[in-house]
């Protein structure tokens, strides 16, 4: 039976940084039904999507990375406005 990694909708839209190229993507899709997850990934100057094979376990990080950025530019922008409200 096929184990299938939760919550990769959270990664469609992600802003990803290959520091090789250096340059930046978009995610715009995830497929989980290959032997290897596959992200693909729109990369800037490019049209067509790059389909990146990796492991479950680099999805599962991937993923985790992406929330906790979201996280972090959440809590910015929070910590923002309390200091206008406070000004």
């Amino acid at each position: 039976m096929r184990q299938y990694v939760k919550e990769v909708s959270s990664l469609i839209g992600a802003t990803l940084r290959d520091a090789r190229r250096d340059c930046t993507g978009a995610v715009v899709g995830v497929d989980q039904c290959r032997e290897h997850p596959v992200v693909d990934v729109i990369w800037e100057g490019d049209t067509r999507p790059e389909r990146v094979v990796m492991t479950r376990d680099q999805l599962e990080a991937l993923i985790q990375a992406v929330k906790h950025r979201e996280n972090d530019q959440q809590q910015a922008k929070q910590g923002k406005v309390e200091r206008r409200h406070r000004a």
